[in-house]
């Protein structure tokens, strides 16, 4: 890692941490009410509203919520080797006497070197200075040395063996109870609302002890100079729809202790939570990727590619899910892995990345033809094979989980078929996906000079959009929908009916039907707040819960890149300011960015199973800015 990138906020558990990732080295922030005999260390995000933060982790800012008090908590770094922070009091909900918050500091388990342990030093000022002037704290490993800086005297200074033993210490003995014991691992500053209702701190990396220490006093006094320049170059990018892809892409961009990697997590409180450390979700990683390539974080970019492709399986199959808890190596996601590839590949116009991952995808067009047409039709239908140890594995729940639209009604009636491992539904999204897979496997292979693969590709491509617009197209509801083994079609229309727009399939006459007769109909699926995942007028719709009724960042991109690519450049600008619209609405209000949200004004975009960080619910904004600034598949390459 270069050193540029080494602090900053890495930890899934923690979000009000800074770290640095080589050494494992951090800052963490807590609190404490005595209001409510409450303390926090804010782990899984909770009470924690994320602020601005640059991609590098230069700045971050959060504010922190304890029983009616609210706390700021920014961190800037004027070089790869230091930064400053700021704990300060906005809001208090109680006496501030009595609302305590804290710094600690110590060696975790978030660092990619192995080596050395690391020490950690206390040093208190001697005489009548212990009075006045605040400790200092020295910290080593291996060949690093720094120091940290108080502006203030803390209440206590004091060390402890572990940071969650304090918890039930102060719950139980008040915040005047000080630890007996001289030594530990970890560092533990206190201050009280009332005392020092703001502090600042800096850390420096020297040499030696004498320079760390220096430089760390020289920031100190630079300090509220340096936050405040590092908040305004956070927010001096005018569009507010950039600044808001860049700082939720920030905050769940995050260290996987353990696999010893960088990636963007689809949420850092689901990953710290329920998956019990990291969680990779094929497609959320896949749009983490582009995101980063779109902001031009080439590195992040990769990171993230590279954390999808590192768990491609010897069939060929990219698992949907991997996380410390579960990995479903029996089953994938929609295949817009080789689509989003070439996005990144437009924008980076590194061709390294389709020499590195052409082979990977051609094996995973593979496994796709291989293991999922289960009634050897053409046509290709979810499944769920045989092998790993993935919760549900081999059933209907799991064939819905490739799909990741788990409770989507189109599924309504369909039967797992366990010796074809599939479901007995051929369904049109996934139809539609792997001819656009074929068709840019054949861009790729052209790009790298393979031109017999190239015409193998294309050729498989044409034929399978023709048998897709064969056996898929609904004559009589005037769309593409799923259907099954028994000739039937699904009863049950959703938004990847118009995912044949994206690949190319629909004659003009079928895709001016399905936009004018179901996408910009206001009974299905347009409105003020278009595109749901389902049809307003389905019952299954209501109530809304997860894939019914609700809108979803994925399809909305997938249909607005279809409808630019079909020829109805105007639709597609009006979804994309209209998606804007509906995501400003709460991340304006609130600084959330929902993983799904309510096409109806009177129902809440915040239900009981929504995420209100999710990093794809993002895919919104990005619409705007493509429009002004895409480099499209569709469109003749820039020069």
């Amino acid at each position: 890692m270069m050193p540029h990138r080494a602090w900053n906020t890495w930890d899934v558990a923690y979000p009000a941490s800074f770290v640095h990732l080589p050494s494992g080295l951090f800052v963490r922030v807590a609190a404490y009410s005595t209001k409510e005999n409450r303390y926090v260390d804010f782990g899984g995000g909770k009470g924690v509203t994320y602020g601005p933060h640059a991609l590098d982790g230069s700045f971050a800012a959060c504010w922190l919520h304890l029983a009616a008090t609210r706390l700021k908590v920014s961190f800037s770094r004027p070089d790869p080797f230091a930064f400053v922070g700021k704990m300060a009091l906005e809001e208090a909900g109680e006496w501030p006497l009595r609302f305590w918050f804290f710094l600690w500091v110590g060696f975790g388990p978030t660092r990619q070197e192995e080596g050395p342990e690391g020490t950690l030093r206390l040093e208190i000022p001697s005489g009548m200075d212990a009075y006045q002037k605040p400790p200092r704290l020295l910290a080593r490993r291996g060949h690093r040395i720094w120091s940290l800086a108080l502006e203030k005297r803390p209440v206590v200074a004091e060390l402890w063996d572990d940071p969650s033993a304090f918890c039930s210490f102060i719950e139980t003995k008040g915040y005047y109870a000080r630890r007996e014991e001289r030594e530990g691992s970890y560092i533990l500053f206190r201050f009280s609302g009332e005392d020092t209702p703001e502090v600042l701190f800096s850390l420096a990396q020297g040499g030696h002890p004498q320079e760390a220490a220096e430089r760390a006093e020289d920031l100190l006094m630079k300090a509220p100079f340096l936050l405040e320049g590092g908040e305004d170059k956070a927010e001096a990018e005018e569009d507010e729809a950039y600044r808001a892809l860049r700082d939720v892409l920030g905050w769940n961009t995050v260290f996987d202790s353990q696999n010893k990697r960088i990636y963007t997590a689809a949420s850092r409180s689901w990953a710290a939570g329920r998956f019990g450390g990291y969680l990779l979700w094929l497609t959320d990683t896949l749009y983490h990727a582009f995101m980063a390539a779109y902001l031009g974080d080439e590195e992040l970019a990769l990171s993230n590619l590279e954390a999808v492709f590192a768990h491609a399986q010897p069939s060929g199959l990219l698992p949907g899910m991997m996380s410390s808890r579960s990995q479903w190596i029996d089953r994938s996601q929609p295949p817009i892995a080789a689509y989003i590839l070439w996005r990144i590949f437009l924008r980076l116009r590194d061709k390294k990345l389709l020499q590195r991952y052409y082979p990977l995808l051609k094996a995973y067009r593979s496994f796709w033809l291989r293991e999922r047409d289960g009634n050897g039709d053409g046509l290709l239908e979810y499944g769920s094979s045989p092998q790993g140890e993935g919760h549900f594995v081999h059933t209907l729940l799991a064939a819905k989980n490739e799909s990741s639209m788990d409770n989507l009604p189109t599924f309504e009636g369909a039967r797992f078929i366990p010796e074809a491992h599939t479901m007995d539904l051929a369904d049109v999204g996934l139809n539609s996906l792997l001819c656009l897979q074929e068709e840019v496997l054949g861009k790729m292979a052209r790009e790298l000079g393979e031109e017999e693969e190239a015409g193998f590709f294309e050729k498989e491509a044409q034929e399978r959009k023709e048998r897709v617009r064969e056996a898929l197209w609904d004559g009589e509801r005037q769309i593409f929908a799923g259907r099954f083994w028994d000739g039937t079609f699904t009863p049950h229309l959703a938004a990847t009916s118009f995912l044949p727009l994206l690949a190319g399939i629909p004659l003009p006459w079928q895709a001016e039907a399905m936009i004018r007769q179901h996408l910009l109909h206001t009974e299905t699926f347009w409105g003020e707040r278009p595109l749901p995942a389902t049809p307003k007028n389905d019952p299954l719709s209501h109530p809304p819960r997860y894939w019914r009724g609700r809108i979803w960042g994925p399809l909305v991109f997938l249909t607005w890149d279809g409808l630019r690519r079909s020829g109805y450049p105007a639709v597609a600008r009006e979804l994309a300011e209209k998606s804007l619209a509906l995501f400003l609405e709460p991340w304006r209000e609130q600084r959330h960015c929902h993983e799904h949200y309510s096409p109806d004004p009177s129902h809440p975009h915040l239900m009981e199973d929504v995420d209100p960080f999710y990093t794809w619910g993002a895919l919104l904004p990005l619409l705007h800015l493509l429009e002004r600034d895409d480099v499209s598949p569709w469109e003749p390459r820039r020069t």
